[in-house]
């Protein structure tokens, strides 16, 4: 047990460097962590670290003060966004409440730190259309003449790992850190499970058009063998591609799917209770980055694409339907079926080869 430090308002020496250790190792007080939290709770802790070396080894709210003053100016001497300084200030006042936890401090002078105005650190998700957005996935993940089999796989899995990223509205760490075993396509009503933000675990129900994809991953060890990084890399080049700003491009990432997600599923009636659910958020927080302030003048949006519904082209779907009716007629007896296509409707027509003419007249004439 550390030893309660002096006047209760600071730790200080071999107890402070002790804190620091036990608070940069992860996991504590029964809370399961992910590891991006570990590791920035890791890098937060190594900041501090050379802080102290070159101050003295005490913390207290002097020092707490001088550490971020430290951090409002970068390296290059400019100033350091408003976001990068809120952000300071919530790791330094998690690192207040663990020492207070731990009986070496009493008072959390970190609550005297205040952020900046939240209105200016919210960053603005780009509000791209659903079919600009696909457009760019395709683009960004189609082989060139030069990529060998390992890029193109690569790309494949980029490709799929965007599509769960927008009909799940899943994080990249969640997409990342999704085991092969955690999918369960073969249930009654197929779902997925997977460690969330806060590193609890949950259950989500695997979106129709996702299925086929979702049951040839079951056997990976991680469902997908692509990073984030290199997804969004990916995105970025596909949007270039298309004609979006560059200015506009860098601000994309994998919230701008989690953005796409919300605003589809509101636009089409969901309760944002349930949308919510689906993003493992509060209501607050989606209706706050995600949906925006005026929410009655988005209802009334028309649904910009016919991507809102499934993501997917009628074309991609015509061949998707061609690929599965091969594989289920390749019965002698049947000729492969005819697709017919008249306004509004889709059919097929299906004739029967000598074989089957034979086999029919056999047991049903």
């Amino acid at each position: 047990m550390l030893a309660m430090a002096h006047k209760d308002k600071q730790v200080s020496g071999e107890d402070l460097r002790e804190v620091l250790s036990l608070y940069s190792t992860g996991d504590f007080n029964m809370i399961r962590l992910s590891e991006k939290s570990k590791k920035d709770r890791r890098l937060f802790c190594a900041g501090l670290e050379k802080f102290f070396n070159l101050t003295e080894w005490v913390f207290n709210e002097q020092i707490a003060r001088k550490w971020l003053e430290s951090k409002q100016t970068k390296k290059d001497g400019s100033q350091a966004k408003l976001s990068s300084q809120s952000r300071y200030i919530a790791l330094l006042r998690a690192f207040n409440n663990f020492c207070i936890q731990r009986g070496v401090i009493t008072i959390n002078f970190c609550k005297w730190l205040a952020k900046p105005p939240e209105a200016l650190t919210i960053k603005e998700i780009p509000d791209l259309s659903d079919e600009v957005v696909f457009e760019a996935m395709k683009r960004g993940t189609t082989p060139g003449k030069g990529d060998r089999s390992r890029s193109i796989r690569i790309k494949k899995d980029s490709y799929d790992a965007m599509l769960f990223y927008r009909f799940t509205s899943r994080r990249s760490g969640e997409m990342a850190s999704l085991k092969g075993k955690d999918i369960h396509t073969e249930a009654s009503y197929p779902y997925y499970e997977v460690i969330i933000k806060g590193g609890k675990r949950k259950k989500f129900p695997i979106p129709a058009n996702l299925i086929e994809m979702m049951a040839q991953r079951q056997k990976n060890e991680k469902a997908f063998n692509v990073n984030p990084v290199t997804t969004i890399k990916h995105f970025r080049e596909g949007l270039l591609a298309c004609g979006v700003a560059e200015e506009i491009v860098m601000q994309c990432n994998n919230h701008t799917f989690r953005k796409l997600f919300a605003r589809e599923k509101y636009r089409n009636g969901e309760d944002i209770s349930k949308i919510a659910d689906a993003m493992a958020d509060t209501i607050e927080t989606v209706k706050k980055y995600y949906l925006g302030e005026d929410l009655e003048a988005m209802k009334h949006t028309v649904n910009n694409s016919k991507y809102i519904t499934h993501g997917i082209a009628i074309s991609d779907l015509m061949n998707e339907a061609i690929e599965y009716l091969k594989v289920k007629f390749e019965d002698p007896r049947f000729e492969m079926p005819r697709i017919l296509m008249t306004e509004g409707k889709i059919s097929f027509e299906l004739n029967l080869t000598a074989e089957g003419q034979e086999d029919m007249k056999k047991n049903y004439i």
